[in-house]
C-alpha cells in the first residue's frame, strides 16, 4: 500500500504530463497555423522540415517523461510506487528543459527565421556537461603513478586506512 508521498507524487506528475502535453500541442498549432498557413508565401520545405523535427523531439522527451513518471500498480490495483519525482533533476529534467526549449524556438520562429538558432544552445550545453563532468576529470587528474605511490607505499596506506576504519566502529558501538 502506498503511503501519502506517493499519491501525491502521482497527481504531481499528471498534472505535469498535463501542462507538458498542452505545451507541445499549443505550440505545434500555433506553429502550424502561422507559419504554414497564414504566411503561406514564404513557407518551404524547411519549414516542414522544422516542424518534423520539432514534433520528434516532443515525441523521444514526452515520452521519456512520461515512462519515468508512470506509478506501478499491484495485482489488487492498489498504488505500490507513484513514479519518478520529476523535479528532481538528471535525465528527466534534461528531457522537459529540450520540450521549453523547442516550444519557445517554434513559437518565436513565426517571427523570424533567426530563431531557430537558439537550438544551438543544446549542443553547446550538452558539450559543457560532457567537458565539467566526463572529459576533464579524466584529462586532468593525476594517476596514482603519477602522484609518486610505489605499490608497497600502496598497501601500506590501505592496511592503515583499515585500521582507521576498525577503530571508527568500535568508538560507534
Amino acid at each position: 500500500m502506498a503511503n501519502a508521498g506517493a499519491k501525491k507524487r502521482v497527481e504531481e506528475n499528471r498534472k505535469r504530463l498535463l501542462l507538458l502535453k498542452r505545451l507541445i500541442l499549443s505550440a505545434n498549432g500555433i506553429y502550424a497555423v502561422m507559419r504554414l498557413m497564414l504566411f503561406s508565401s514564404s513557407r518551404s520545405w524547411t519549414h516542414i522540415l522544422a516542424l518534423f523535427m520539432t514534433s520528434l523531439i516532443y515525441a523521444v522527451c514526452f515520452q521519456g517523461v512520461s515512462s519515468a513518471a508512470e506509478p506501478v500498480y499491484d495485482e489488487h490495483g492498489e498504488l505500490m510506487d507513484g513514479g519518478a519525482d520529476l523535479n528532481m533533476g538528471g535525465i528527466i529534467s534534461t528531457y522537459q528543459d529540450l520540450i521549453y526549449v523547442s516550444a519557445f524556438v517554434q513559437v518565436a520562429s513565426c517571427l523570424s527565421d533567426k530563431f531557430w538558432w537558439l537550438f544551438l544552445v543544446v549542443p553547446t550545453y550538452g558539450g559543457y556537461l560532457l567537458w565539467t563532468n566526463i572529459l576533464q576529470p579524466w584529462i586532468f587528474t593525476p594517476r596514482q603513478e603519477e602522484l609518486g605511490e610505489t605499490p608497497a607505499a600502496r598497501k601500506q596506506r590501505e592496511k592503515l586506512e583499515k585500521k582507521q576504519a576498525r577503530k571508527k566502529v568500535k568508538y560507534i558501538r
